[in-house]
């Protein structure tokens, strides 16, 4: 199974909690769209039967306020789901590393180091995959255990420094986590 595949799958696991959680979201939003619509109904209501000029200004403030109450209510269903959303990719970092499709993913991640980076290259990962990359990697490879935390994965710089990869799991779940915020803002509006 391949690098992209992986993160295919990976992808489509995550869009179906997406899923979920933006239709929680749209139905929250549908029902504070209602709210504010029956609120705004019930205000002009009231305002026919006072009189106008006052009761018109009230009400547009009264309006003003219920609308405004209603986007930031909006803001913190969006900033839920988006929250939700990154917690659940954190936590599915942690499964995946365990996983049997993570040394695959390790393999696909070297080869690719080697076709972009050469062999005489400098490599920083986690204590618990160095063994594992010292089987992958040409022997020129000085591999390292990185001062950084990372949660699997690895950094690759050329030996004369000019050129450098990011292939930590941190680094590809941070594009993912770009991707799905852009995702989500785009349909929730």
């Amino acid at each position: 199974m391949g690098f992209d595949e992986i993160l295919k799958q990976i992808e489509d696991e995550r869009d179906q909690r997406i899923k979920q959680a933006l239709s929680a979201a749209k139905a929250e939003l549908a029902r504070i769209g209602a709210e504010t619509e029956q609120k705004e109904k019930a205000l002009r209501a009231n305002a026919r039967a006072a009189t106008k000029e006052d009761t018109m200004r009230t009400m547009d403030r009264e309006i003003y306020f219920y609308k405004t109450e209603a986007r930031r209510l909006q803001r913190e269903a969006i900033n839920a789901t988006v929250t939700e959303a990154l917690k659940e990719l954190a936590e599915n970092i942690g499964d995946f590393t365990a996983s049997p499709k993570y040394p695959k993913l390790l393999a696909e991640l070297a080869s690719k180091t080697k076709s972009e980076l050469g062999n005489d290259i400098i490599v920083q990962a986690r204590k618990e995959d160095i063994d594992r990359l010292k089987k992958l990697l040409p022997a020129s490879a000085t591999i390292e255990t990185t001062k950084e935390r990372l949660s699997g994965g690895f950094k690759a710089t050329s030996r004369d420094g000019k050129r450098s990869i990011d292939f930590s799991i941190d680094a590809i779940s941070e594009r993912l986590q770009d991707k799905l915020v852009r995702r989500l803002l785009d349909e929730l509006g």
